[in-house]
């Protein structure tokens, strides 16, 4: 079973999605979006949204018909609201796996418990569950694995997991590769304005970062420095994929990078992320990208943008294996010789 097969059979009037939404990440927001879309064409009555925050909804998102936001400061509001729900959709996202943490585990709980007490129905869609979570998160993937009524597993790792406590699971591939069912002039203002802010007018290369800890992190930084200082003739966008407020080092190291350069163009992430979508497929043939970030990836191959394979986690393994990519770059070994490679063959 695909995911847009069990959107457009099953009856989901009286559902509550929840992910990590709200959070300030650009794939979270991204996966609520698409999802959101589908379920109004689909014209699905009293759906409701759990959002970590009011704060920053309308920059991320588009008014949807009839949606309801559930915020999770109000802790009464939100259990009456799941209790009052017939149907929990969890929507997408690695949540089992290297980024798992105590507010997952919360949240494993909370299904396990609205399955078994409150007798809802469960749904896991596009779902993530990789061998690099820790002892507590297989835990909690347990609990939520055999209180789901249907398991959508994004790919081979999370389906034989997954498989282990539970026999609805069936495999697909990440939400965001639905990409397509989505209505472009919706978004035609959004993409004008994201159009002006990156400045695409020639060739660009696009560089995003995200938060790591340790060496990792300032390797990948030197290598991003270098690629400035060899390339001051091309046009290079870097974006954050998380709020400035989130990121804040990342943000810093943006802008001072900035100052001296003027064939650079920062990006913080205050933006609908589908718009982001619809801009790299209208200018595929004049931007490259590269991302450790997953859903950057998910983007750059929905929208046949060229990117630079790296991983660092298994979910982007699992997604190079999905896409045909035998050879990729491990996040801690990038070098700026990778990347230069990468930019050099695309401005032969």
């Amino acid at each position: 079973m695909k995911i847009i097969d069990f959107l457009n059979s099953q009856n989901l009037d009286d559902s509550m999605i929840i992910g990590y939404y709200g959070g300030g990440n650009f794939g979270d927001e991204l996966l609520m979006e698409v999802l959101l879309n589908i379920l109004e064409r689909q014209k699905v009555k009293n759906l409701k949204v759990l959002y970590l925050s009011y704060i920053g909804y309308e920059k991320y998102h588009r008014k949807f018909n009839k949606l309801e936001i559930v915020s999770i400061k109000n802790k009464f509001k939100f259990f009456y609201k799941l209790i009052r729900s017939k149907n929990i959709i969890i929507g997408g996202g690695g949540i089992w796996g290297l980024d798992f943490n105590f507010n997952v585990f919360i949240l494993s709980l909370i299904i396990f418990i609205s399955k078994f007490v409150f007798f809802k129905n469960i749904f896991l869609l596009g779902i993530g569950y990789y061998n690099s979570t820790t002892i507590l998160g297989r835990f909690a993937a347990s609990l939520v694995g055999v209180s789901s009524d249907v398991i959508i597993a994004r790919d081979s790792e999370t389906y034989k997991n997954f498989r282990k406590v539970s026999k609805k699971v069936y495999i697909d591939r990440d939400i965001a590769f639905n990409f397509f069912e989505i209505d472009i002039n919706q978004y035609a203002e959004k993409i004008s304005d994201l159009e002006k802010r990156i400045n695409i007018f020639y060739p660009t290369i696009f560089i995003t970062i995200r938060r790591f800890s340790g060496r990792n992190n300032a390797n990948y930084q030197k290598a991003i420095l270098e690629v400035i200082q060899k390339n001051i003739s091309k046009k290079i966008c870097i974006s954050l994929f998380e709020t400035k407020e989130i990121d804040v080092d990342g943000y810093k190291f943006l802008t001072s990078i900035s100052i001296n350069n003027k064939n650079i163009t920062i990006l913080d992430f205050d933006f609908n992320p589908v718009a982001l979508f619809f801009l790299f497929q209208k200018h595929n043939k004049d931007i490259i990208i590269i991302s450790p970030q997953f859903h950057g990836q998910v983007m750059a191959n929905v929208t046949n943008t060229p990117f630079l394979p790296i991983s660092y986690d298994n979910k982007n393994s699992e997604l190079f294996n999905l896409l045909g990519i035998k050879n990729f770059i491990k996040f801690k070994d990038i070098t700026y010789l990778d990347m230069q490679k990468f930019i050099d063959n695309f401005y032969e």
